[in-house]
């Protein structure tokens, strides 16, 4: 929540100090901008509190759809806000797992090349460049993301399953109860 609240911060002030950066789309851009810093703050208020404002699940989609706002706000494919997809896949990835990350970045790139071409070009202009070179770096960087916070999680539930089996036992219960629950969460963890 601190993370999204300070790109958040951050973007409105690239909106604020470089107007440039949204030429076509100024009021817009910065309402849009705006309502994400007042979505992040009572997101990360909400959180403290511990009421969440939406499923966690759902929080980093919404990352994706202000940073797909920004860049057709913005330059298109050529924006400054072509990395804030990065930190929506950043937390798909290692909040949610890998499977959670690919949806995100399969969506980012979609929704890149939507925003790039349908509000980035002006009439005659195409950059092949970064009509095509920019959509891969985010396919690639986000896979290896999505891969590595897969992974992540894998090793954190591993490590619950060795904290839970090696706290389990009582030699009160004797030998074949500790041997048999533990077998029985190796067997759920492993969904064998």
């Amino acid at each position: 929540g601190v993370m999204r609240c300070l790109l958040a911060l951050s973007a409105l002030a690239i909106v604020a100090l470089d107007p440039t950066e949204s030429r076509r789309f100024v009021s817009v851009t910065a309402a849009a901008v705006l309502a994400y810093c007042v979505w992040s703050a009572a997101s990360l208020w909400l959180a403290t509190r511990r009421v969440p404002l939406l499923p966690p699940r759902h929080e980093h989609w919404v990352d994706v759809v202000f940073a797909a706002s920004m860049v057709a706000l913005t330059q298109g494919n050529s924006s400054i806000f072509f990395f804030l997809f990065l930190f929506a896949i950043l937390v798909a990835s290692f909040s949610r797992g890998s499977t959670e990350g690919f949806y995100v970045t399969c969506a980012s790139v979609v929704l890149f090349q939507i925003a790039g071409l349908w509000f980035g070009h002006e009439p005659g202009q195409f950059d092949l460049d970064r009509t095509l070179v920019r959509p891969f770096y985010l396919l690639t960087l986000g896979s290896m993301i999505a891969y590595w916070g897969g992974h992540e999680i894998t090793h954190r539930l591993r490590l619950r399953l060795l904290q839970e089996i090696n706290n389990q036992w009582n030699p009160r219960f004797g030998h074949d109860h500790a041997i048999g629950s533990n077998l029985e969460r190796a067997l759920d963890f492993f969904d064998a």
